[in-house]
C-alpha cells in the first residue's frame, strides 16, 4: 500500500490499512504490467491559431504514425481526442482499431475550447492499470505540467511529444522541461516530419 493521492480510483483504497488511523491508503499492484498505449491529442483551438496551422497537421500525422507503430507490434492502443465533441476509443488489439483511429484523424479540426489538462485527468481513471499515457501537444504550459505531475504521483507512465516550430527553448519552457526531467517523463520535441527518429527513441530532450 501507499498513501492516497488525489485522483486515485476509490476501488483501489485499502480499507484495512486506512482503518489503522494513518490516513487513506491505496493498493499498489507493483507487478502488474501492460503494453497498452493511450494517445491524448491536444486539439485546443487557441494552440493552433493563425501561423501554427502546420503544427496541427503535424500532430495528427504524428499520432497516426505512432498508432501504426504500436499496432504493428501488437500493442493495445486507444485515442482520446476532445474537440467540439468528445471522442474516446478504448485501448484494444482489434484489427479495426487502426482504421478507426485513421478515420477519426482524417476528419478532425483544431476546434476544442476544453482544457487539455482536464481532458487527460478526466479520462485516465478509465484506463487499464499500467497503460502508458502519451500526450501530443503543441503547447507546453503549466496546466499540462500540473496534470502530468498528478499522473506521476499516481505512478502512471507518461510520455510527452511536444510539437514546435523550431528547436529553440524559450523562457519558461526550460523550467517546464526540467520539471518533466525530475518527474522522469520523456519529452520528445517534434520540430520536423522525420517521425522515424522519434520512433527509434532519438531526440529525447533533457533540460
Amino acid at each position: 500500500v501507499r498513501p492516497y493521492a488525489a485522483g486515485d480510483p476509490f476501488h483501489r483504497i485499502h480499507w484495512k490499512a486506512t482503518a489503522k488511523g494513518t490516513g487513506l491508503k491505496t493498493k499498489e499492484f507493483a507487478f502488474q504490467t501492460s503494453n497498452d498505449m493511450m494517445f491524448f491529442l491536444d486539439r485546443r483551438q487557441s494552440v493552433y491559431s493563425t501561423g501554427n496551422e502546420e503544427l496541427f497537421e503535424r500532430a495528427v500525422s504524428l499520432v497516426a504514425s505512432l498508432s501504426r507503430y504500436a499496432v504493428s507490434r501488437q500493442f493495445p492502443v486507444g485515442l482520446v481526442s476532445y474537440g467540439k465533441t468528445r471522442y474516446v476509443l478504448g485501448t484494444n488489439r482489434h484489427p479495426d482499431t487502426l482504421l478507426h483511429i485513421f478515420e477519426h484523424l482524417a476528419e478532425i479540426k483544431a476546434d476544442s475550447t476544453a482544457s487539455f489538462a482536464q481532458a487527460i485527468l478526466r479520462e485516465v481513471d478509465y484506463l487499464p492499470y499500467g497503460t502508458t499515457v502519451i500526450c501530443v501537444t503543441a503547447r507546453l504550459d503549466q496546466s499540462v505540467i500540473d496534470a502530468i505531475t498528478q499522473l506521476r504521483t499516481r505512478r502512471m507512465k507518461v510520455e510527452l511529444f511536444w510539437l514546435t516550430i523550431s528547436n529553440r527553448i524559450l523562457g519558461e519552457q526550460a523550467a517546464w522541461l526540467r520539471s518533466l526531467n525530475q518527474l522522469h517523463v520523456p519529452c520528445k520535441r517534434v520540430y520536423h516530419d522525420r517521425f522515424e527518429e522519434f520512433l527509434r527513441g532519438e531526440e529525447i530532450f533533457h533540460a
